[in-house]
């Protein structure tokens, strides 16, 4: 379905502007801002650590945690914040922030950089709705919930009373918040510990409920020891229209009809022999399409590839044939071609065949 349609070399990371246009981050730590291929901009910054792009400025990190932003328009570079920022999470017209000299967390305004709302923990699980809503690393069995116009805490829910118990192996785990998958007809769907997803909804109330929707066999495929670790082996994504949830674990890929709560299996790798040893990583929703990212083998994340939603099938899919490569992030479609980036920096472009 796909084809290689050109590689760029010496790219450490790339956007797209909401123009369309490719910036590309290069080898040398600087922003190339290119136009139909002709580089506009070419703007040093020392040891580049993460970037987000909001309208016309891309925000970043450079490794001692300072924060900056570069406006592609004006080609100037200014101070977001002298404190020190170790990790964000960006979302509309706000970003939460981890800083990085003490154990909390900011969610600050970008254009004003005004602190909004600051937090006593390091925040995890964050989703940002009509609400903002997280964890804490520090107790993954409780939920907060905070009013986004004054940013004070609406309620908090704690879930560990919502465990389980694993039928025949005499086992049992407390609640905890594994993953916030999203908002379906005003409930906000939480992945809890294993095999439960709870619908909660705007008083921080539960409403509905999907309870074990493993089998006790597949635990031991989906290897799933603590909530950090069951995060860190599935994703979720949730296509809240058609009131539709899929789960990418492992070697799965599951469905969950939300009206019915109904559990449908749509692919399993084994069951392939091109696909033997494949674990999904990460994915995304594209039209009627999954795009994601896979280990095979135990050798990394060196597959890419295509799961078509309307007939179940995996259409394409792209392998990296060097054993000490692998794709260093999820890859994305634009205008009907797929860009993925790899360990080695070369950016490769896949057009339709």
């Amino acid at each position: 379905m796909f084809e290689l349609d050109t590689t760029i070399k010496n790219v450490r990371d790339f956007l797209f502007t909401q123009q369309g246009e490719l910036l590309i981050v290069g080898k040398e730590n600087k922003f190339h801002f290119e136009l139909m291929g002709q580089q506009v901009t070419d703007f040093l910054i020392s040891n580049p650590n993460w970037f987000f792009l909001y309208k016309d400025n891309v925000y970043y990190s450079e490794l001692d945690g300072i924060f900056y932003s570069f406006n592609i328009k004006s080609k100037t570079r200014a101070l977001v914040t002298e404190r020190k920022m170790s990790t964000v999470v960006n979302c509309e017209n706000e970003f939460l922030v981890a800083a990085g000299e003490s154990i909390h967390s900011e969610i600050i305004d970008i254009e004003s950089g005004k602190v909004l709302l600051e937090l006593p923990f390091l925040a995890n699980n964050p989703f940002f709705t009509s609400r903002f809503y997280c964890t804490a690393f520090s107790a993954f069995d409780k939920l907060y919930c905070y009013n986004r116009e004054t940013y004070e805490l609406a309620w908090e829910l704690n879930v560990a009373k919502y465990g389980i118990s694993i039928t025949g192996k005499n086992l049992s785990f407390k609640g905890e918040v594994t993953n916030i998958i999203g908002e379906w007809n005003g409930i906000l769907l939480l992945h809890i510990t294993h095999s439960k997803i709870l619908g909660i909804n705007s008083e921080g109330k539960k409403v509905w409920e999907i309870d074990n929707f493993l089998t006790p066999q597949e635990y031991v495929l989906f290897s799933w020891n603590t909530a950090y670790s069951v995060k860190s082996s599935i994703q979720w994504l949730l296509n809240a229209e058609q009131g539709k949830l899929y789960l990418l674990g492992r070697r799965f890929i599951m469905e969950f009809d939300l009206s019915t709560r109904k559990r449908t299996i749509l692919h399993d790798c084994s069951q392939v022999p091109s696909e033997q040893g494949w674990s999904f990583l990460t994915g995304k929703l594209v039209d009627s399409y999954i795009l994601f990212r896979a280990y095979s083998q135990s050798l990394g994340p060196n597959v890419i590839g295509l799961f078509d939603l309307s007939c179940n099938n995996m259409i394409w899919y792209y392998k990296l044939e060097d054993a000490d490569n692998s794709f260093l992030k999820e890859p994305v479609m634009k205008d009907n071609k797929i860009y993925a980036l790899d360990d080695k920096q070369d950016l490769r472009v896949f057009k339709p065949a």
